[in-house]
């Protein structure tokens, strides 16, 4: 019975033009003795390799009258199949790994000045933004969806991670100050000032931003004119990725000397 069977093996795997070594990786499960006795404890065969076990006599299907071609054309036509769905799915999969890795690649900033809250998260999904950190002192908006709640609220309904770090914004007496007399030069030195100070902060942020892609959200639509970039700089002296600002339409390079030192 077992040279019966091992004679069964040997045949199917001659058939479909498989090397028996290679059959039996393929199926640990599928002893001789599972062939003889016409199943494989759960591993699905050709119908073939059933017929063939069940009835030994039983002529192959390849090798009856006008059927040898089909037979040929079918087997050829099914790994196929099985090869370009493989084919498929590590496309998909090295086509996503591709899109983290170019994403984690930059650190953006976005000022929501003139958007709705739809728009603004749209622009953020497109970008594939990860993660908000929101760099106001005070997160609060007359503009609907801005304000701390329905902001986090809103980004986590489009899944979109949100925080809020509150070290990172601009003192209040350096905002009054720049209100009064519309001295950037004089904001830019007052926020250093105090961004000097949160060297802890700005080493996690880094390490944030390294890890997940990241917006430095604001509310000026200027990035030239808003602390988040001097954030952002700071960050990537720390080490944080390339720093990109977000416009509503495109996506522009950062360029030190645009803002004053």
């Amino acid at each position: 019975m077992a040279e019966k069977s091992e004679s069964l093996m040997n045949k199917y795997c001659r058939n479909i033009k498989c090397s028996r070594s290679r059959f039996a990786r393929s199926h640990p499960e599928a002893s001789p003795k599972s062939w003889s006795a016409g199943h494989l404890s759960g591993v699905e065969l050709p119908e073939v390799a059933i017929m063939i076990s069940r009835n030994p006599q039983a002529p192959h299907p390849a090798r009856q009258p006008g059927n040898a071609r089909a037979f040929c054309a079918r087997t050829r036509a099914a790994r196929m199949s099985h090869f370009r769905l493989l084919d498929k799915d590590r496309h998909a999969a090295m086509k996503a790994h591709s899109a983290d890795t170019m994403a984690a690649t930059a650190l953006y900033t976005f000022g929501y000045e003139g958007l709705t809250i739809e728009a603004f998260i749209a622009r953020l999904k497109e970008a594939r933004v990860q993660l908000v950190v929101d760099v106001r002192e005070l997160p609060l908006s007359r503009k609907k969806g801005f304000s701390k709640t329905a902001f986090r609220e809103g980004l986590a309904a489009a899944g979109v991670a949100y925080e809020h770090r509150p070290a990172l914004g601009c003192p209040k007496p350096v905002r009054n100050r720049y209100r009064a007399d519309g001295d950037w030069q004089a904001y830019t030195d007052g926020f250093h000032a105090h961004l000097a100070l949160q060297t802890a902060v700005i080493q996690d942020l880094a390490l944030t931003t390294s890890a997940q892609t990241t917006c430095l959200v604001c509310f000026e639509a200027d990035f030239g004119f808003c602390h988040r970039t001097y954030v952002a700089r700071a960050a990537h002296d720390a080490g944080a990725p390339a720093i990109r600002h977000l416009t509503a339409k495109t996506v522009i390079a950062d360029v030190p000397t645009r803002l004053a030192a």
